[in-house]
């Protein structure tokens, strides 16, 4: 796994801080969590959900309301096969970030 280079990243634990002023200055966001371990077990099915999905990630078009768009968040982890605890935890966090999204363009 690379290092990246986070001197142009909002770091915070916060995803909802991302819509606040402080972070304009920031090109993306690193969400930085002390996570101790938590998901070590599940690294080798991360890697291989990885393997499959194109390089450039997946994508998605997303409806704004709330209830929609994390019904299409659930569409697009459903086809990860990934286990359901780093499932149930991209989709917290991808709604986490749709609601910045919509705080800072609204």
């Amino acid at each position: 796994h690379s290092r990246v280079d986070t001197t142009a990243l909002f770091t915070t634990d916060d995803i909802s801080r991302w819509a606040q002023a402080e972070s304009s200055q920031y090109d993306g966001l690193v969400a930085a969590r002390p996570f101790d371990g938590r998901w070590d077990e599940f690294q080798s099915a991360i890697d291989e959900a990885c393997s499959r999905w194109p390089e450039r990630g997946l994508t998605c078009t997303a409806p704004s309301e709330a209830s929609r768009f994390s019904a299409a968040v659930v569409e697009l982890l459903s086809g990860a096969g990934l286990p359901d605890p780093i499932s149930r935890q991209l989709h917290e966090d991808a709604c986490a970030l749709g609601r910045a999204w919509k705080a800072l363009c609204p």
